[in-house]
């Protein structure tokens, strides 16, 4: 993607990506190959962030709309428009900087992330009024809410993970990587008619890749609190769809979560069939899910949808944005 600049600043993705990591490198050494709920802990310790959490995101949206106004002279009516959620994707991904200001651009990145799992992950590529009003609902609900209140919400759901007796029954069902990396490789760039397809649709995907595997639907839910389901091409769950979600139920299910600060020590760590969660630390928030469909001596490819790739070599993807990468084992 092409590299843009929104007004008078330029800053480089390593610039941004030394801002972002800070908090997690402090206690790095410590924390690399923790289980999630681990990490969690001891960063409520460092009370680290690098934003205002109490900024509200509506406050936040406001901020970014009369930006790309002011580049593009274009509005978003009503910030479930494709072309929205392309615009967050180049803020999240680094592509593109809005301020001068490192702290602005995280709070930018930050919200983009939340949106994209949040609403773009949820709204169907052919939506019906009904799940428009849905949607729309769950966009209000959600820009009255502060940082600090989604991180609270992640750091509880996270935790909860701890306390949860996993279904070892359901947990330990057999998952067979040749044929979860056969369908991921045949549906990387297409879409599948007999699931929902979804603007954001990284999490959804990989819920297929994990079923085709042979995971068993969970119309129950766990420990979690979610359960892992979806309706025959029509809608799914949360756990399914919502990359914070597929995270929290396969770990409360008593599946193996590691997490690290460092891609080279991931990598080193990750093997075909694992799933990787790409997570932020100022909100404890997931937002992109990919499987590893080969490796390579040390290096690991992955295959995954929005952006759609297939066997892309992971190290030559910018993952700046992200402070940490959680690797979950069936």
């Amino acid at each position: 993607m092409k590299k843009t600049t929104l007004r008078i600043v330029v800053t480089t993705c390593a610039v941004l990506s030394t801002a972002i990591l800070t908090g997690f490198q402090a206690n790095a050494a410590e924390s690399e190959g923790m289980k999630i709920s681990e990490v969690v802990k001891e960063d409520i310790k460092n009370e680290n962030s690098e934003i205002d959490l109490n900024q509200n995101l509506g406050q936040v949206q406001a901020e970014l709309l009369v930006l790309f106004e002011n580049q593009f002279n274009k509005k978003f009516e009503t910030q479930l428009e494709q072309e929205y959620f392309e615009f967050l994707q180049t803020i999240e991904f680094g592509d593109l900087t809005l301020s001068s200001v490192e702290e602005e651009n995280l709070k930018y990145s930050e919200f983009a992330s939340i949106y994209l799992n949040r609403i773009a992950s949820i709204l169907p590529v052919d939506p019906t009024e009904q799940d428009l009003d849905f949607v729309t609902q769950e966009k209000q609900t959600l820009l009255s809410k502060s940082f600090d209140e989604i991180k609270q919400e992640n750091m509880n759901l996270i935790l909860s993970t701890e306390n949860s007796k996993p279904n070892y029954l359901n947990s330990r069902a057999g998952f067979n990587v040749a044929k979860a990396t056969s369908y991921a490789r045949n549906w990387s760039h297409r879409r599948n008619m007999l699931f929902p397809s979804y603007s954001s649709d990284c999490t959804n995907f990989a819920s297929q890749i994990a079923y085709y595997g042979g995971k068993p639907l969970r119309p129950n839910a766990n420990g979690s609190g979610l359960n892992w389901n979806h309706n025959a091409g029509v809608n799914a769950t949360r756990a399914w769809t919502l990359a914070h979600g597929f995270m929290t139920f396969w770990t409360a299910d008593g599946m193996t979560t590691r997490q690290f600060t460092s891609k080279a020590q991931a990598q080193s760590y990750a093997r075909e069939g694992d799933f990787i969660g790409y997570f932020k630390n100022n909100t404890y928030q997931f937002t992109h899910i990919a499987y590893v469909s080969k490796k390579s001596g040390s290096n690991i490819y992955v295959t995954q949808h929005t952006q759609d790739r297939r066997d892309d070599l992971w190290n030559s993807i910018d993952t700046s944005g992200w402070n940490s990468f959680v690797v979950l084992r069936f």
